[in-house]
């Protein structure tokens, strides 16, 4: 990745003359007739930032998921809505805990806040919060409520490395969020969609406990909105609340955990990937873990956890890689990156017998190996007993 991405939300618009007044119904309501027009200035920034996010590279490509996680947020909202607000909710290939909308209706969910949900349902409070962000026009009122420009801009934390090129003064890699009643409000409006879509609501809290969890095991607080710590709490205690005023009824409630687990299945292997990119191997061995404990039989994942111990660069890590390439092998022992680099540590080690073997095996398991004159000095040294260049 070219930086730490990207929690976006376009704040930063110039002000048209005649600002109407903040108090604006939800476009849900019966009372809403149209944008306004300063409003409408927001909409066409906001479809603009949505053309650069889409052409950025920054996209998760996977067909079925978008059509999944699109079906999941037209369960949430009535025919009507669609027609006001044209909700397209795309996935972000970023291993942060975050998710946001643009006031166009633009939904971003970022795959390491997908990675850490169990179920559909913890889906449908994240979706619905952030459709309430956009129905309820929190970002205009948002807007109004800054004294200028300076003042939004005050509140976001602009992108570093590519994404300043990328996305232009108006992005941002974070936002500080909304008002906490506006916070509040999604919460509690976001688990009232869920509800009546017929999802189990006591989930709602859960995805932000999983979330509070890893921010406390990684010691790690992110610039994202959902990644800083207070901000969580402040989540779980408004959700807690609303749990215990919900009046269950016997209705029965859906969480639907296997079809949502199997949606994301490649997507939590490719996060991990992403993780480490950034140098986050706890946090990539963390949800390699839940993975193995979910897909027991996949060589592929063993292998990755074979990388987060390789790449921290000790004794006991490189001990721990090593069991987890021999783990991947005993489940498919035609896993021909195993065999590489289980070949490169044992050279490594000094016994270049092992060494030898392997990485013979993984060229002949791997025909098209790029790397083939590379691996094959290797074998050469094991014969000469030298290091290769």
């Amino acid at each position: 990745m070219r930086a730490s991405v990207l929690s976006l939300f376009l704040c930063c618009v110039v002000l048209t003359s005649g600002c109407a007044s903040t108090a604006l119904v939800p476009v849900t309501d019966s009372g809403f007739t149209a944008l306004e027009s300063d409003e409408k200035g927001l909409w066409k920034r906001a479809e603009e930032q949505t053309k650069r996010i889409n052409e950025s590279g920054y996209l998760y490509s996977d067909r079925e998921l978008d059509e999944y996680v699109n079906a999941v947020a037209k369960k949430l909202q009535p025919v009507q809505v669609y027609a006001l607000i044209p909700f397209r909710v795309r996935v972000l290939k970023d291993p942060h805990h975050s998710a946001f909308a643009l006031p166009n209706g633009a939904v971003y969910l970022h795959t390491g806040i997908l990675a850490s949900m169990e179920n559909e349902a913890q889906l449908a409070a994240l979706l619905g919060h952030e459709m309430t962000h956009v129905t309820n026009r929190h970002g205009v009122k948002k807007l109004r409520d800054s004294k200028s420009t300076a003042a939004v801009m005050a509140t976001v934390i602009v992108a570093t490395g590519g994404l300043g090129a990328v996305f232009g003064p108006v992005a941002s890699a974070s936002v500080s969020g909304y008002s906490r009643d506006m916070e509040r409000e999604a919460d509690r409006e976001g688990f009232m969609l869920m509800e009546q879509a017929g999802y189990d609501p006591s989930e709602s809290v859960g995805l932000f406990e999983q979330i509070k969890r890893e921010i406390e095991e990684d010691k790690i607080e992110e610039s994202t909105y959902f990644g800083s710590h207070p901000r969580i709490v402040e989540r779980i205690e408004s959700y807690r609340e609303l749990i215990a005023d919900w009046k269950e009824s016997e209705q029965p409630r859906v969480k639907n955990a296997d079809v949502f687990q199997a949606h994301v299945k490649k997507l939590v292997l490719d996060n991990a990937q992403l993780d480490m990119q950034l140098g986050r191997y706890e946090r990539a061995a963390s949800d390699l873990k839940r993975y193995t404990d979910r897909y027991p039989g996949e060589a592929g994942a063993y292998y990755l956890l074979g990388e987060t111990n390789r790449k921290q660069g000790d004794k006991d890590h490189d001990k721990k890689a090593m069991e987890y390439y021999q783990k991947a092998l005993s489940l498919d022992p035609g896993h021909f990156d195993s065999h590489k680099m289980l070949g490169i540590m044992s050279y490594k080690a000094g016994d270049r017998a092992s060494a030898k073997g392997y990485l013979e095996k993984y060229l002949a398991l791997n025909a098209k190996a790029s790397d083939r004159a590379y691996i094959e000095g290797y074998i050469r040294a094991c014969d000469q007993s030298i290091t290769p260049k």
